[in-house]
């Protein structure tokens, strides 16, 4: 049994589409705003303009149809504080980082003979390290098409999890005894790149800042304020970075480059691929939205007003019929769906299992709420927590009591494992309703 609060809605509509009227006024207006935003290319990395990662509290109340809550000046000082000092902080760990990735030796050769085709996934040092290899489990089975194809391919990851660089020192030791092909960032950024993130903490906020201004008194203006100001304190650095990156790529001698990007529309994604194209026509961009999502997560929308901008994939491959769009300024494609593979290879019997699965959200709001719930109900039975990859499990630790138990099993061993399955916001809940 699965059970969520998001309806996916799947019998009702022909198409995804967003069914609440105030958050496809919402929508509507971020991408009226975005027309002005996206020529400032240090403005792809906010999160809120991306329509991503908003705050679930301030969106629920506008949603509720309350008015958005005033930011006052001593919260918008421990933002722009708390802004500094991640950003600076988080600039000091990534060249600690790069030391780490120098004293590896992990490298990877050119072969500027051959095209080159670039699989943009994200990457868990502190699991790759752990585990002794990379577990592609965006694209399993593609890195064995292009090796029977004898195409020339190089990973270009985005890193996420734990910050320590020990973990990115036996991560890239790890990567060089299983001669993985990996391009890291750490390989093509030079000291004029580090310049230029350092310069950008300083602008960036006075740049957003400057945005926010010209924003209107509208409910939706308001409630827009709210949310940059609720999000200033991100570290908008790492997205910019990507950005450099991909500018660094554009600029090999390569005669044609393809980049197959495991597609979520955030800052990373923009800025990747702006960098990207800073040579015209050089390098090919499938974006696969290759997983199923629910109607209320904005970014996933891809906005045809954003294709002038240069941050869109040339094109764009999605889970199924439902995920496609009568927009003839998109090209959008069916595409293999090989990261369900499983699904039709395993077989799992729920009876006589009482113990339960939760599949935490992306969402640390959601994620409080959740444990919150479970610590109420006071249950007995044993309970497995399952969070997102991306989440930073130490911020829940004095949560996790009694009868709850973290795990990183595979989510197919730990179906067949337990009776009930509950979540929210996540396509596993697909999967489990799938397998009974």
């Amino acid at each position: 049994m699965a059970i969520d609060t998001i309806d996916y809605a799947l019998a009702d509509q022909e198409r995804m589409e967003i069914t609440n009227p105030r958050l496809k006024k919402l929508y509507n207006y971020l991408s009226e705003v975005g027309k002005n935003v996206y020529s400032d290319h240090f403005l792809l990395s906010n999160a809120v303009f991306s329509k991503s990662n908003l705050s679930l509290s301030s969106l629920g109340d506008y949603l509720g149809g309350q008015e958005p809550k005033r930011v006052s000046f001593l919260f918008s000082l421990r933002k722009i504080i708390r802004y500094f000092l991640k950003n600076f902080g988080w600039l000091f760990v990534f060249l600690m980082q790069h030391l780490a990735y120098k004293f590896s030796r992990q490298k990877f050769v050119f072969d500027f003979t051959k095209p080159l085709t670039l699989i943009d996934i994200f990457f868990k040092p502190e699991q790759i390290a752990k585990n002794g290899d990379l577990n592609d489990r965006y694209f399993p089975g593609l890195e064995a098409k292009l090796k029977a194809k004898a195409i020339s391919y190089a990973y270009v990851p985005r890193f996420f999890g734990a910050e320590f660089p020990m973990h990115y020192y036996n991560m890239f030791r790890q990567l060089k005894e299983k001669k993985k092909p990996v391009l890291s960032t750490f390989k093509l950024l030079g000291f004029c790149d580090y310049l230029k993130m350092f310069t950008f903490i300083f602008i960036y906020p006075v740049r957003v800042l400057r945005q926010t201004g010209k924003l209107e008194e509208s409910r939706e203006g308001k409630l827009l304020r709210c949310l940059i100001w609720e999000a200033m304190d991100q570290t908008a650095v790492k997205n910019f970075s990507r950005q450099l990156f991909g500018r660094n790529i554009s600029k090999l001698s390569f005669s044609e480059i393809k980049c197959i990007s495991w597609y979520e529309n955030q800052p990373q994604d923009k800025n990747f691929y702006i960098g990207l194209r800073t040579i015209p026509e050089k390098v090919k961009i499938f974006g696969a939205q290759l997983y199923i999502w629910p109607t209320s997560v904005l970014n996933l929308y891809v906005d045809k007003n954003e294709i002038s901008f240069r941050v869109i994939p040339d094109r764009i491959l999605v889970n199924g019929s439902y995920y496609l769009r009568n927009e003839s300024t998109l090209d959008f494609k069916v595409g293999p769906s090989m990261r369900y593979a499983r699904l039709f290879q395993t077989h799992v019997d729920a009876r006589n299992k009482t113990t339960l699965l939760v599949l935490m959200p992306f969402f640390e709001h959601e994620i409080n709420e959740i444990l919150k719930m479970i610590n109420e109900a006071k249950l007995s039975e044993k309970i497995f927590i399952k969070f997102h990859p991306s989440t930073n499990i130490s911020k829940y630790t004095k949560q996790l009591e009694g009868v709850m138990q973290v795990t990183e099993d595979d989510i197919y061993t730990l179906f067949d494992r337990v009776g009930c399955v509950i979540g929210q916001s996540t396509g596993a809940l697909v999967e489990a309703t799938s397998l009974g």
